[in-house]
């Protein structure tokens, strides 16, 4: 999903997440159409290759989300002012 087919309320932390999703949807998708005669050595043979575009698609979203303060909804749905790094989890 790319930014601009995100919804008009999306914040930058809500794309960098869903594009997450959809790398890995994509990627899900291209291993679970194999048969499933051909899918135990296809992804023995490709297990290195799969889990580092995982681990490159995560790296991506920490950095994106980590990019922007996050702004949590105080207890009247209102979003209130970042919170401070030390009290971030």
């Amino acid at each position: 999903m790319a930014e601009h087919d995100a919804p008009r309320h999306s914040t930058s932390r809500y794309v960098a997440i869903a594009d997450l999703f959809a790398a890995l949807d994509e990627l899900m998708s291209n291993y679970q159409s194999s048969s499933e005669d051909e899918r135990m050595k296809r992804w023995s043979d490709d297990a290195e290759r799969i889990t580092g575009e995982v681990a490159r698609h995560l790296a991506v979203a920490r950095v994106r989300i980590a990019a922007v303060p996050r702004h949590d909804p105080d207890e009247s749905g209102h979003y209130a002012k970042p919170r401070d790094a030390d009290q971030r989890s």
